[in-house]
């Protein structure tokens, strides 16, 4: 297995300073504000941030355990492994506009429907079916739109566009509460799946054509094609693909198997839901002040070391979790400065050791990796707590888990696609 650099000679290198960040802002702001909207009200934040409030109403009218609950966001990791290369692809081909807004709108019935399938359905298979519609508007398709227009600013410019989500893992918990509370759980789900079938149009109209490289390029590349890059199978050859999918993976089977049980866990240790709630939205908050700075640090510091910072603090933040209620809104502060960071990093580091040429296909695989084991995560927190009636051994296992991707952070080499391109005005 090798790494795979191809050449850059001969390409053009203009500068990268503050001009040229204000530049791109200025023209592709609206496909910016598009991907932040999908994200913060597509699947993995409508779906995936309202679990944990969900997981007592359910558990209360079905007798289900947290572990039996738990394989919802699992369905979901699984639907985004089995899907995410796939609209990563057609994202590819026919511009994450359409994919986008088809995936929004089918996700969104589907997401509204679920009270009325829970009764001829399985659980976990409602959340696998709603899911798998729901991908398309994941960082799996809505990345690309960041990668083909953004160059000397892409870092901050994913920073941004990530913190949707991190936006959707503050006013989702919130609003699945107060949603439970004035009709139950299942208008929360009604409604829920209403806003983002609401956000699908918004999207469209933001997200034009000239936003999509496959329908109008906005780069111009000196003697190269503007799609320069490795293929899937490239990519999948090399060691530092290995070695990004390990690291990410590690990192997100740490922070999602605590993130993923914070409302139960504070309500486990004596908070009351509305408590646990409120210190759980903290996880939002935090993780979009980190996915700004992540992305200002990815554009001007070594990639790698970052990488290296972003578990630690992870690990940090967890074993805070084992006082209890106490430290538990630090705990979740510094959980959150690390939440999401990791898509964000692979996100980045996806366009600078493999291209454009097959963007969407490589970060949509890694990312499908990326899902099912934070969904693996949630269940096995979950069996856990079944089994011995607490948290504190998924804690330790999680710290660990972090301070592996730490470890692995350290061997990732220099970057293979460095360049920078002129942007179209």
């Amino acid at each position: 297995m090798s790494d795979i650099a191809p050449s850059i000679d001969g390409e053009a290198r203009p500068s990268s300073g503050s001009s040229a960040k204000v530049a791109e802002f200025r023209s592709h702001w609206r496909a910016l504000l598009a991907v932040v909207i999908g994200l913060s009200t597509g699947a993995a934040s409508t779906l995936g941030y309202s679990h944990g409030a969900l997981i007592g109403p359910l558990e209360a009218e079905y007798g289900w355990s947290r572990s039996y609950l738990s394989l919802g966001i699992t369905a979901f990791g699984l639907a985004v492994l089995l899907g995410g290369a796939r609209w990563g692809a057609l994202s590819d081909r026919f511009g994450a506009r359409r994919v986008a807004v088809l995936s929004l709108l089918v996700y969104g019935t589907l997401l509204a429907s679920a009270p009325d399938l829970i009764h001829l359905l399985p659980f976990w298979l409602i959340y696998f079916i709603t899911s798998i519609a729901g991908t398309g508007a994941t960082a799996a398709a809505l990345t690309k739109p960041i990668n083909d227009n953004f160059f000397a600013a892409r870092g901050i410019a994913l920073g941004v566009a990530f913190a949707g989500i991190g936006l959707g893992a503050f006013w989702v918990p919130l609003a699945t509460q107060w949603l439970i509370e004035q009709g139950g759980w299942r208008f929360a789900y009604h409604a829920l799946g209403a806003m983002s079938f609401a956000a699908a149009p918004i999207v469209w109209f933001l997200l034009g054509p000239s936003a999509d490289a496959a329908a109008t390029p906005a780069v111009t590349h000196a003697g190269k094609d503007e799609l320069d890059g490795l293929t899937l199978h490239q990519a999948a050859r090399t060691r530092t693909f290995w070695l990004l999918i390990i690291l990410g993976t590690a990192l997100t089977l740490g922070i999602v198997g605590m993130t993923s049980h914070l409302i139960p866990l504070f309500h486990h240790a004596g908070a009351s839901p509305a408590r646990a709630v409120a210190i759980a939205s903290i996880l939002g908050l935090a993780s979009m002040a980190a996915r700004l700075l992540v992305g200002f640090a990815l554009d001007r510091a070594r990639g790698p070391i970052i990488a290296v910072l972003v578990p630690i603090v992870a690990s940090a933040g967890i074993l805070l979790l084992l006082p209890g209620p106490v430290t538990a809104p630090f705990a979740v502060l510094l959980i959150g400065l690390a939440f999401g960071s990791e898509i964000d990093m692979i996100a980045y580091f996806t366009s600078r050791y493999f291209g454009h040429r097959e963007f969407g296909a490589i970060y949509g695989w890694m990312f499908g990796v990326f899902g099912i084991s934070g969904g693996c995560a949630s269940y096995l927190s979950g069996a856990i707590f079944d089994h011995f009636g607490s948290y504190h051994l998924a804690i330790l296992a999680c710290v660990s888990l972090t301070a592996l991707a730490a470890l692995l952070a350290t061997r990732l080499g220099p970057y293979r696609f460095e360049t920078r391109h002129t942007v179209s005005h």
